[in-house]
């Protein structure tokens, strides 16, 4: 099997993929937000960058762009670092399949992240996002996860507590619309 190192490098890159495709989802969802007017001034909950005049729509859209370079940068690393560690113990057809299946759960997690509050027909409006987050969530931390079993487990519950707080999220913009 991989050694601790390739582990650790593996799990450091798990960590900062995640990290970024948060930082994405967060700001896709407030320039989301703005836009369609859901932060609007009766917006409940703390104060958000484009609804306060923080940062502007330009500043928003480069932040956007930015952190999804970052998260295809770091995605392609967690990959190369994750395979490189375990193509001793993988069969060759099975490695295929699985990298091909990565990059498009993490492509498909990225869009997933953009278009939650974004495009013509977000996802997040409709009640869709607890479902998005939840899939994404459980499905990438079990793929890339398979050989690390102990940290099945504790990525699983943080994909919980994502849905969780999505829910909650849901719910306040649902009020908010309604007022």
């Amino acid at each position: 099997g991989p050694s601790t190192g390739a582990r650790a490098l593996t799990i450091a890159f798990c960590a900062l993929t995640a990290i970024l495709h948060k930082v994405l989802c967060n700001f896709a969802n407030d320039y989301g937000d703005f836009k369609s007017g859901v932060d609007g001034a009766n917006r409940v909950g703390p104060q958000r960058e484009m609804q306060s005049g923080e940062i502007t729509e330009k500043e928003m859209k480069r932040g956007i762009a930015v952190a999804t370079l970052l998260c295809l940068a770091s995605g392609g690393l967690l990959l190369f670092a994750f395979f490189v560690s375990h193509v001793a113990v993988v069969p060759h057809y099975r490695f295929l399949l699985s990298l091909s299946f990565l990059i498009v759960l993490g492509i498909g997690a990225i869009l997933a992240a953009l278009f939650y509050t974004l495009g013509k027909r977000p996802y997040g409006y409709r009640g869709l996002g607890d479902l998005f987050c939840f899939l994404f969530f459980l499905l990438e931390s079990f793929s890339f996860f398979n050989w690390l079993t102990w940290l099945e487990r504790s990525v699983g519950s943080i994909a919980l507590t994502e849905m969780l707080i999505m829910a909650v999220d849901t719910l306040r913009k649902k009020k908010e619309r309604k007022d």
